[in-house]
Formats: structure tokens, C-alpha cells, sequence
């Protein structure tokens, strides 16, 4: 597709990837992998900026990552902080990048990490979750679906487990965190990863 086609029709791609159906999402969505744009060079001293977060309140137990792109949080975690990680992406392409980079790192994170195929907003769990992440993908959800969509998965979670919610830009997703501080007990709220973002613990 030419450049600057790909650019006019971004648009477009925005009001599929949050009002359309899987299979609409699904093509939104793998136009944009098929360009590299969601691609992290994971190499052995790589780090997610959230994966302390998600290590410290997983307490050794299962993490399940919506919306986890090219698998790039569950390729930088230290393997031997969590028994399990389960990363869904509704693109087929992000998954098997995923899939190809856990095969090349080997090691226990091939032992542990899963990625599949799935719409996060249909997505059951096969288990509970000590905790459910969201990395700049909760947005990208129907926004009127957002707080249904938290109480579901919300039965997915351990006793003590919790959500973490990341956003990139607070300026235009701050209405997000407003809906998570009315409605859940916030745990802790960091906004030192990025001057513009923010990250919400919660449950």
C-alpha cells in the first residue's frame, strides 16, 4: 500500500479498530503489523517499562497480557518472577511474531509464555489471574463497553490480584482514569514513566 494512501486512511483504521467487528479489527489491525509498526528490538537486556510493575504484584503467579502486540512485556520478563503469562492479540501477525521471538529466546520464557489469537474484548480466561495488564490497548476499546468489560475480567483475577492499565497519553485517555477511580480501589497511580502517561493499579 502506498505511503501516503496508508496515511489517509488512518482514520479509518482508528474507528475499525474500536467500533468494528473481530474480523474488521483483525485486518485494521494487521495492515498496521504488516508495516512494522508495532515491532520492539527484543534483544537479552531488554526491558518493557512496566515490567517491574507487573513482576512485583504478580507475586510469583499468572499474568495475562490483553492487547500484547509483538509479545514484547512477556519477552522482557525475568522468568523466574511468574509461573505463567498468557499475552492476546487480535492480529494474527503481532501473535506470530510473538511466537517466533519466545521459539528464538528459548529458556524457561518458552517454557511459560502463551500467545493467542483473540479479541480482548471477547477473550475468556482459562484460569485466574494474579494480573491482567493493559499496555496502550484499553483505549482501544468501545468506550462504552470499557467498565463492563473491567467487571468481567475482573472475575478472572485472584484474591489479591490486580489490573494494570497503562496509557501513554493521560491528555486525551484522562477520562479512562476518571471512570477507573469511580469505580475500582485504586492501588497505586505512577506517572513517572512518561510526562504524558500514566499507569493505574487497581482492583
Amino acid at each position: 500500500m502506498p505511503d501516503f494512501l496508508y496515511r489517509a486512511m488512518r482514520p479509518a483504521r482508528a474507528l475499525m479498530k474500536r467500533w468494528g467487528s473481530t474480523p474488521v479489527k483483525r485486518v485494521a489491525w494487521n495492515v498496521e503489523f504488516k508495516r512494522g509498526e508495532y515491532s520492539h528490538e527484543v534483544n537479552e537486556g531488554y526491558r518493557s517499562r512496566i515490567n517491574n510493575w507487573v513482576e512485583q504484584y504478580c507475586r510469583h503467579g499468572h499474568i495475562l497480557d490483553l492487547g500484547c502486540s509483538d509479545g514484547h512485556v512477556g519477552l522482557s520478563l525475568n522468568p523466574k518472577e511468574y509461573a505463567s503469562y498468557t499475552g492476546v492479540d487480535v492480529s494474527e501477525i503481532g501473535i506470530q511474531e510473538a511466537r517466533e521471538k519466545c521459539r528464538r529466546a528459548g529458556g524457561e520464557r518458552y517454557e511459560k509464555n502463551v500467545f493467542l489469537v483473540g479479541d480482548i474484548c471477547t477473550y475468556r480466561p482459562e484460569h485466574l489471574m494474579d494480573v491482567i495488564l493493559f499496555k496502550d490497548s484499553l483505549y482501544y476499546v468501545n468506550r462504552i463497553k470499557i467498565a463492563g468489560l473491567l467487571d468481567r475480567y475482573g472475575s478472572s483475577l485472584t484474591a489479591g490480584g490486580v489490573f494494570i492499565v497503562h496509557m501513554d497519553n493521560i491528555r486525551r485517555h484522562g477520562w479512562i482514569q476518571l471512570l477507573i477511580e469511580r469505580h475500582f480501589e485504586v492501588v497505586e497511580k505512577n506517572s513517572v514513566l512518561d510526562p504524558t502517561g500514566m499507569l493505574l493499579v487497581f482492583r
